[in-house]
């Protein structure tokens, strides 16, 4: 579903602090992100000046992070020059403007400016009704664009090459799991023929190092190597049970994609993945396997934070900046977009040349994007190109040299 001129923002509910005391029984009626730390959100309105229509679907990410528990109804009032609407989802269980435990809203803004949100939580199990009141303030700014250069594949032997392979709760439900593993599978095999050391990072709502046979650290690839890659993949399709009983989407032994509701895990988060690549450092090639569009991001305070379930602009900013300081270091970024991903935040995050499956050596180590589904018959064959690309044109590309000729249209990278 397009909006064209309104961003809409679904909310989730309220987290809340529990003590004895029945003061303390107030619960936190403050939702993410933490205004301190993210005063800025932004949106792409037909006005902005870098507008896209892929950004159509785009929300701003105010959201809560879990469902209101019974005995708890939340109002909003915003206060303008915002122009902004709250709208509640119907609840049988609560007059208008309340929510209730599984209930949701959604907050319409559509103009720039400065953003007021006060949510008024009332705790209903103690008598007299305890209220809990929190004003939050935003500026809401268009998003812009801001591309840095990244930087041609060019490396000598052994290579180094970071997956960061989407775990996120839309790879199982648009059902593309296969698909996925085939494609991981297939570069793994691939660049075993060659000089490459690998490592791998799963990402979600939030994003860890993967354990491939006991070891985070870059790996030589390997016969070995190609068995535990497998092993990682095709674990436990049960979640690992944590202590307290619940399960674990994110153990990083095991690839799992789904989400863990109550936990809010599913999201997909871009950022936390490329700062962990950045934190990682090393590598020349880093890779990103997704469906997915950026919907969370990291907030300081708050924690893993954004509207979850579509892409969210300010977690496209967030994601941008971390890709430019990941290739700012040295290494080659390179999206492949499998499923529903837009195109647009793929450029914005990473550029705009795209790779088509058979071009020249000079095109693959430019190149800043492949779109799996759109140029492959074979996820397999394809995936075997991109690792023989890697392996065996590791000196392909000359730095500030590059000119390359594709589409008509001449390409040059300083």
């Amino acid at each position: 579903m397009k909006f064209p001129r309104t961003i809409h923002v679904l909310l989730f509910g309220i987290s809340f602090l529990y003590s004895n005391a029945v003061l303390a029984q107030i619960p936190d009626p403050c939702f993410g992100p933490d205004p301190v730390t993210q005063p800025v959100l932004y949106v792409s309105l037909p006005s902005c000046q870098d507008y896209n229509a892929d950004f159509d679907v785009a929300l701003i990410g105010l959201n809560n992070f879990e469902p209101v528990s019974n005995g708890f109804a939340g109002s909003w009032t915003i206060v303008p020059p915002t122009s902004a609407t709250a709208v509640f989802a119907t609840d049988p269980n609560n007059p208008p403007n309340l929510l209730d435990a599984g209930s949701s809203a959604s907050l319409d803004v559509s103009s720039l400016g400065q953003l007021t949100v006060t949510n008024e939580v009332t705790d209903f199990n103690v008598s007299p009704p305890v209220v809990g009141t929190c004003t939050q303030t935003y500026t809401i700014e268009c998003f812009e664009s801001d591309i840095t250069n990244n930087p041609n594949f060019t490396t000598e032997c052994p290579s180094k090459v970071l997956l960061l392979l989407d775990e996120s709760g839309s790879i199982e439900e648009s059902g593309v799991t296969g698909s996925v593993e085939s494609a991981v599978m297939a570069l793994v095999a691939e660049l075993a023929a060659g000089e490459t050391e690998m490592a791998i990072i799963e990402f979600e709502s939030s994003a860890r190092l993967a354990s491939i046979g006991g070891s985070t650290a870059f790996q030589t690839v390997d016969a070995t190597y190609i068995a535990n890659v497998n092993s990682f993949l095709n674990g436990p399709s049960a979640f690992p049970n944590l202590p307290n009983g619940n399960t674990n989407p994110q153990d990083p032994s095991t690839y799992t994609p789904s989400e863990d509701v109550d936990a809010f895990i599913g999201a997909t988060n871009w950022e936390d993945a490329l700062l962990e690549a950045i934190t990682l450092g090393g590598a020349d090639m880093v890779i990103i396997l997704t469906d997915g569009n950026p919907t969370f991001y990291n907030d300081p305070i708050s924690g893993q934070t954004g509207e979850g379930n579509t892409l969210d602009m300010t977690a496209l900013v967030k994601a941008r900046n971390a890709a430019n300081m990941l290739k700012a270091g040295g290494s080659h970024l390179f999206f492949i977009g499998i499923g529903d991903v837009l195109t647009q935040p793929i450029i914005e995050s990473s550029g705009d040349l795209e790779y088509s499956i058979g071009a020249s050596p000079a095109v693959f180590c430019a190149a800043d994007y492949f779109l799996l589904d759109q140029g492959c018959t074979n996820v397999t064959d394809c995936m075997t190109e991109i690792g023989n690309q890697i392996i065996s044109k590791q000196m392909c590309c000359v730095p500030n040299q590059l000119n390359i000729i594709t589409n008509q249209t001449t390409i040059k990278r300083q």
